[in-house]
């Protein structure tokens, strides 16, 4: 009772995430009927254990097993000490590393984002066994890329089911993948085989240009979306507190 009680009287907010200023870029047209360009895979966490960075290597590994061109950008805040799977990383696909380190200036980190977009292939990546939000997620897909997220976390309340890949075990478990290879391979391929049919209907995603919503996100956290109803619970607040005093 207590509980339904709070919920009639609790209203849930998204946080406001800005996208890229001005117009986003259209997608480039393949140069030939059944072209795509490469993939290019942005993974936006911090390089940390929860955040599955096993999972991200296996998975380009898988990408390289099954002869896939690719390339790859790590824009997530780095620390001294990190987990090796990044080294790893930097020694098995220093050919298809585009931008290795974050970036630290917020509108040249949008604008990155957006160009990857016009690419015609960019998504962005998350692997994470932690989240409190998605907000890198989020201003990858306002930007225009394309997301490829686990099912769980808070990404069932933001990410269209098509764009969430399943995963073997709970989501906690990507925390400890560290200990176990035999998981971070598992998710991997999970991680693959719904990239794989995302990428198989080119018109899918070649349909979808940057700013375009509808299909991928099931609210817009756009502060233009969101605001007004911060504005709302504001006044009300407000209101109220005039009365008692």
């Amino acid at each position: 009772d207590i509980i339904n009680s709070i919920g009639e009287k609790s209203m849930i907010l998204p946080i406001p995430v800005r996208g890229p200023e001005g117009e986003s870029d259209q997608r480039q047209a393949s140069e030939t009927e059944g072209d795509s360009p490469v993939p290019h895979f942005i993974w936006p966490h911090r390089w940390e254990y929860d955040k599955g960075p096993e999972l991200l290597l296996e998975f380009c590994r898988i990408l390289r097993e099954q002869g896939r061109e690719f390339r790859i950008s790590l824009l997530g805040q780095r620390f001294r000490s990190r987990p090796r799977p990044f080294a790893d990383l930097f020694a098995e696909f220093e050919r298809e590393l585009v931008q290795p380190r974050p970036i630290e200036d917020g509108n040249a980190y949008l604008s990155f984002l957006r160009s990857c977009a016009a690419e015609g292939n960019g998504w962005v990546l998350s692997t994470a066994g932690h989240e409190f939000f998605g907000i890198a997620v989020m201003e990858g897909v306002l930007a225009g890329l394309l997301p490829l997220v686990p099912d769980g976390l808070s990404y069932r309340e933001l990410i269209a089911g098509p764009w969430r890949y399943p995963l073997p075990e709970p989501e906690d478990s990507i925390k400890t993948a560290h200990a176990d290879p035999a998981f971070a391979r598992r998710a991997a391929r999970s991680i693959y085989r719904v990239w794989e049919k995302l990428d198989g209907h080119r018109q899918l995603s070649q349909a979808i240009q940057p700013g375009d919503l509808e299909g991928i996100l099931l609210l817009d956290p756009r502060p233009a979306a969101v605001l007004p109803a911060y504005i709302e619970v504001l006044e009300e607040l407000l209101s109220q507190a005039r009365s008692i005093a």
